[in-house]
């Protein structure tokens, strides 16, 4: 039963807790001997050892890298630098340079709680009540608040690698609190923006715009054809665009007068585009291509996926409310950033994973079935 009492079970710091021991143990006694760990660690480590005038775009020694974003590696790279300021032992510097990763998770966990507790309050989420001792919208968001983070601790290890020094968790962070601003807007419709503008950053800087742009969208058409969402959506858009002005531009202008600049930046440009690639030029869709990748994305969003589903058709007379619109938008845009990659990678998994999250939780303890009773 969902209480008061209940809900006490799990209390924020042991939800924290939980959310600190599933990355911290992770990050230590090991070596960046896998490629992808390898490429974070030596980008981090470019920027621990360069001055800060060449932060600009990315290296690997003395070789411009363009594959992957920034944020992470700028992250990493601060680490690094007060990692040899404290001088710590070189065996233990890519440990320490690997702690950003507990701040990525932290933002998307928070990101993750405060989007569902807000989607759960609202009066079309509510669980039927006919016997009339139905929770309070305080107690229901709580749960399925609590319920959305320990699914993302449950299944995030296998899809981004979190303990990895890579690019992904950054991103899904910026992406979380871009959905987290979708959702505000039906509360707050023009202060939502500056939440939104801070999640285009984040996900831009993290690695480009190939996968937040999708996501932003389906969420900007949803906007335009509903009145709840329509209400202040130009207000709200200009505060967006200011946080990320006032982000994008200075670093613009310093990476043009910035040498080799010119070339990351072709070469950047160049990976975002090709992520709207359904097919390589010099790659054939085969049956073993997709059947391959359903098998993964059966593995990896286990059960996920199969109860967004599920939800879905339970709240198929109700999708026209607003607060049902936004994760559908949010796990349309997943599923178009998961079979934009030529082939799919599982770490692209991580963006439809995110928004099927916080769809399974609003529309699975409806029925009955609570997390923690």
């Amino acid at each position: 039963m969902i209480n008061t009492a209940n809900n006490a079970r799990l209390s924020h710091r042991v939800l924290w807790g939980l959310t600190f021991l599933y990355i911290v143990p992770g990050l230590f006694s090991r070596s960046p001997w896998k490629p992808d760990d390898a490429i974070g660690f030596g980008l981090s480590w470019h920027f621990a050892q360069a001055p800060f005038s060449q932060w600009s775009f990315g290296q690997i020694g003395d070789r411009v890298f363009a594959q992957e974003g920034l944020l992470s590696a700028w992250l990493g790279g601060l680490l690094g630098k007060l990692g040899l300021l404290l001088d710590i032992p070189p065996d233990w510097l890519d440990d320490f340079m690997r702690l950003g990763n507990v701040f990525w998770l932290a933002l998307t966990a928070w990101a993750v709680w405060q989007t569902t507790f807000w989607l759960a309050k609202r009066a079309e989420l509510q669980p039927e009540n006919p016997l009339g001792n139905a929770p309070t919208r305080t107690e229901y968001a709580r749960t399925v608040a609590d319920s959305s983070v320990l699914c993302l601790l449950g299944t995030l290890g296998l899809l981004v690698r979190s303990h990895f020094q890579v690019a992904e968790l950054a991103e899904l962070s910026g992406i979380a609190v871009m959905l987290y601003a979708a959702v505000r807007a039906l509360d707050k419709p023009i202060g939502a923006g500056w939440y939104l503008g801070t999640g285009i950053v984040l996900a831009f800087f993290a690695r480009g715009f190939a996968h937040w742009l999708p996501f932003l969208a389906l969420l900007l058409f949803s906007a335009c054809i509903h009145p709840a969402l329509r209400f202040g959506l130009f207000k709200r858009l200009l505060r967006a665009a200011l946080v990320v002005a006032i982000a994008f531009f200075p670093w613009f202008f310093w990476l043009q007068h910035s040498p080799e600049s010119q070339e990351w930046w072709n070469s950047w440009l160049r990976w975002n585009l090709d992520r709207y690639l359904l097919l390589d030029a010099n790659t054939n869709l085969s049956t073993h291509l997709v059947t391959t990748t359903i098998k993964t994305l059966a593995w990896f969003l286990w059960p996920v996926l199969p109860l967004s589903g599920w939800t879905l058709w339970r709240y198929r007379h109700a999708l026209v409310e607003a607060g049902l619109r936004i994760p559908t938008a949010a796990t349309a845009a997943g599923l178009l950033v998961l079979f934009s990659p030529t082939p799919p990678k599982k770490p692209t998994t991580c963006h439809l994973f995110r928004a099927c999250a916080c769809c399974r939780r609003w529309g699975f303890l409806p029925c009955g079935v609570a997390w923690w009773a």
